[in-house]
């Protein structure tokens, strides 16, 4: 029975619900590139973390397009430790151009691992495909952190890419987190909720503590 009781303890403790919000993009510079999609963010262990993208190609059929690159904002407490990307696609990371949109420093590109880039568009998804994206972090204290955090700023806090329009253009769009009830935008400030970790380890700390207490009255 303690033996249970432990393990249900240590369930909880280890417990870490990931956060998912959906994305979605904004009128592009061309109005020409749409995307939606998926950013979710989990701890997975001890100093570690994960953020998963995942994104659709939304743009018109007729006049189709490909998703070329995407970034987003890595806080600077955080490091990349690993990353695996939809096939065509290689990691985004430091302070590269993501010209007209400034500070982001981490997502992926089909170009090369570059935000602009040459080459065939066709690497990138097309009209209706759908790629994800998965990113490995490092960092001292993730407790404090949710896939909202990533978004708290007052410019643009996600940037899409796309090349090979029918008619030759490329665009590139800025996309925000979307909720049933309200859409953010750059003007819209984020709360930080306490994070569900915090509460599941406060009751997993407080279950041992009254173990400890039940063990010590009976000796």
């Amino acid at each position: 029975m303690k033996s249970l009781f432990l393990a249900f303890i240590l369930t909880i403790i280890c417990s870490v619900p990931a956060m998912a919000i959906p994305i979605q993009s904004s009128n592009g510079h061309s109005g020409l590139g749409f995307f939606e999609g998926e950013f979710k963010f989990s701890i997975t262990g001890e100093g570690m973390a994960e953020v998963v993208v995942t994104l659709t190609n939304t743009s018109p059929m007729d006049n189709g397009g490909f998703l070329a690159a995407f970034a987003f904002i890595l806080p600077e407490s955080l490091e990349i430790d690993s990353s695996t990307h939809h096939s065509g696609f290689d990691l985004l990371s430091g302070n590269f151009n993501t010209k007209p949109f400034n500070g982001f420093n981490i997502g992926s590109s089909s170009t090369g691992g570059q935000w602009q880039g040459g080459g065939s568009p066709r690497s990138g998804l097309g009209v209706g495909e759908t790629g994800m994206f998965t990113f490995t972090l490092r960092g001292a204290d993730f407790t404090s952190m949710t896939a909202e955090s990533f978004f708290n700023r007052p410019s643009e806090s996600f940037a899409a890419r796309f090349r090979g329009f029918n008619d030759g253009k490329s665009d590139k769009v800025s996309g925000f987190p979307t909720f049933p009830d309200r859409t953010i935008t750059e003007n819209t400030p984020i709360p930080t909720p306490e994070p569900g970790t915090i509460a599941l380890l406060g009751i997993g700390m407080a279950g041992l503590g009254l173990y400890g207490y039940r063990r010590k009255n009976k000796a």
